[in-house]
């Protein structure tokens, strides 16, 4: 190939037939992937318990979401252009979710049941979250529920009432280990020696939490927030016009800091570290705050790939994925599963001595 001179175009052929064949490739694996939770989705809406339900309304929105996200960004993810939408599995979802809200279910999958509403097919979000405040008014998920549908009307007066209630709160639960074990034992159940199949939903699934989010501007964490430092594009938090808002804030950030989940303690710590007017109080976030933010980079860079002795990576096996399902089997919180899957492969659950945190 290096003999001769190639020209421009015969250049650009050969890298165009390269990323053709590269997004086919992702398109077919994507396909693959897609067929197993929509299978599992499928078992569990065939099931006639409440909570199955909620959970394949749950799993059709993770489809629906995904492939969403892939057609939207087509220049950045392979394969997408093959693939468009999903839009029968958004009908699924919304379908299921406003099936199970509409017979009144107990909290857990009223809760799971919401992250499938969609109120541009027709289910009643507003009314669901009411509906979820009035029956579990202790749990700061609840009303930042409350708070992100008034931030999307910009009602102020309704974010200000929600955002007093979360800090008044008793604890954050937002049912999303719990979420994780159901599906995994689904899974378990419906396929029981199908290893590549059991890998394959718990794959999937750790990535559905981080994907089937709405806008982030309208939330809590993004409102309460201190501004990144040299963050001079996006637009001024709701904190930084509204100093009244502050003290909620900061009950707001201990109540996560205390919480089990993973990027909601980090996020908790910083705000403490960052906002706090007392100066012993942000000495003591401090060391919190170092563990939990190395935490959270387990979670989101550990799972998935190991890195070998030789500084190069190897995509996880069947086995690898059984291990990480394992660790979430008890259901008690992000927190602990991270951690306790850590502990598993010989690696440390809090900041090593040599961790450098980025800036703040």
């Amino acid at each position: 190939l290096f003999q001769e001179r190639l020209s421009r175009t015969t250049l650009d052929l050969v890298f165009k037939a390269k990323y053709a064949l590269r997004n086919y490739s992702d398109a077919r694996e994507a396909l693959e992937q897609e067929a197993q939770m929509r299978r599992l989705a499928d078992h569990l809406s065939a099931n006639g318990d409440i909570e199955s339900k909620a959970l394949a309304a749950f799993t059709y929105r993770f489809l629906y979401t995904s492939r969403e996200q892939l057609y939207q960004y087509g220049d950045d993810r392979g394969g997408s252009p093959l693939l468009g939408k999903l839009v029968a599995d958004g009908d699924r979802s919304s379908s299921a979710a406003i099936a199970v809200l509409g017979a009144h279910p107990d909290i857990y999958p009223l809760v799971v049941a919401l992250r499938a509403c969609d109120p541009a097919l027709g289910c009643n979000r507003a009314i669901a979250i009411q509906h979820l405040t009035e029956r579990d008014p202790h749990n700061a998920y609840a009303w930042s529920l409350a708070f992100e549908s008034a931030g999307q009307q910009d009602d102020r007066a309704a974010m200000a009432d929600a955002l007093a209630r979360m800090a008044r709160s008793s604890h954050y639960e937002n049912y999303e280990t719990r979420v994780r074990r159901d599906l995994f034992e689904s899974a378990r159940k419906l396929a029981p020696d199908d290893q590549a199949f059991i890998a394959t939903i718990v794959r999937q699934t750790r990535v559905a939490g981080y994907q089937m989010v709405g806008d982030y501007r309208n939330t809590v964490r993004w409102n309460c927030s201190a501004r990144p430092s040299g963050d001079a594009v996006y637009n001024s938090r709701w904190i930084e016009v509204a100093p009244e808002i502050r003290p909620d804030c900061l009950r707001v950030a201990r109540l996560l800091a205390s919480s089990s989940n993973v990027f909601g303690a980090y996020w908790g710590w910083r705000q403490i570290y960052l906002q706090d007017p007392d100066a012993d109080s942000r000495a003591r976030a401090f060391q919190n705050l170092r563990n939990a933010q190395w935490l959270w980079l387990q979670a989101i860079q550990g799972p998935g790939s190991t890195r070998q002795v030789d500084g190069s990576w190897r995509e996880w096996t069947a086995t690898d994925w059984e291990n990480w399902r394992t660790a979430w089997a008890s259901g008690d919180g992000e927190i602990p599963a991270l951690k306790r899957w850590l502990a598993s492969q010989g690696r440390p659950v809090e900041a090593p001595a040599d961790y450098q945190m980025p800036p703040l």
